[in-house]
């Protein structure tokens, strides 16, 4: 994180380093480029220092009822609003089933926005900015925001291979208890994956038809796709996967031609 060089919370100010204009993404080369892996494994690096130094004591819980808002922005905004489609029959068991896989991991500090555009290259480091929306939850939920981000889509090998060794690097320093076994803590990283993927889906509704914002609805197809890489490793679900496909995906493709909107190539 930035240095603090002055502080005054009760004018609300903070003097911090200047991290300078360079976001991650623009060091980004494709997906399977050598520097764009390499500046991925740096960044997982980060995300254990921040879980093993920032304790999440005194921080806004990430709990059941947050964890439902998020995931009904997905049926109010982008089904009922956008494109004026009904929940599905099997949304409640869904929905239910990521909050409880959620809970069940260990609670870390949850920088909720571990992406790319949060994370500045400066003198070749990185550093971790806004983090105001910071949160005591989930373990896995930082790592799924950096491996399911918005400017890459990886290679399922890809993402088992950093997802098991950040499992190993969190058993070895105890975030992880050694009982979980790997396939266990992949369900819970694919549950987390797919409550983070519809969330998204609703925020950038709701930025578009409430605040008036440009640019989100072509970046919904990326995030469908995360969303469908997500429940692809999760057992059940089989009703919601094809109600993706037959309705979801053909009315989302519909709805962006209408708007002019090209779909994004990794849809």
């Amino acid at each position: 994180m930035p240095a603090l060089h002055g502080v005054d919370l009760e004018a609300g100010f903070l003097e911090l380093d200047d991290l300078g204009d360079t976001p991650l993404q623009a060091c980004f080369d494709g997906d399977d480029d050598p520097a764009t892996l390499a500046w991925h494994e740096r960044a997982l690096a980060l995300l254990d220092a921040l879980q093993t130094r920032a304790r999440p004591d005194g921080l806004p819980a990430y709990d059941a009822d947050l964890l439902g808002r998020e995931l009904d922005l997905f049926s109010e905004w982008c089904l009922g609003r956008w494109l004026a489609l009904d929940a599905p029959l099997g949304w409640p068991a869904l929905r239910r089933a990521l909050i409880d896989a959620a809970l069940a991991q260990p609670v870390v500090t949850v920088h909720r926005d571990f992406d790319a555009m949060n994370l500045m290259v400066q003198d070749d480091r990185l550093y971790l900015i806004d983090f105001q929306d910071a949160v005591a939850g989930p373990l896995s939920y930082d790592l799924i925001s950096l491996l399911h981000g918005r400017y890459c889509r990886f290679a399922p090998a890809r993402r088992a291979a950093w997802v098991e060794g950040f499992r190993q690097r969190a058993v070895a320093d105890g975030r992880l208890p050694a009982t979980l076994s790997p396939a266990a803590f992949r369900g819970q990283v694919a549950a987390m994956a797919a409550q983070r993927a519809l969330k998204v889906l609703g925020i950038f509704c709701r930025l578009t038809l409430r605040d008036h914002r440009e640019g989100y609805l072509a970046r919904l197809p990326h995030f469908l796709a995360h969303l469908e890489d997500a429940l692809a490793e999760l057992d059940d679900h089989d009703a919601f996967r094809a109600w993706l496909a037959e309705t979801f995906r053909p009315a989302l493709a519909a709805k962006l031609a209408q708007a002019g909107i090209d779909r994004e190539a990794s849809a």
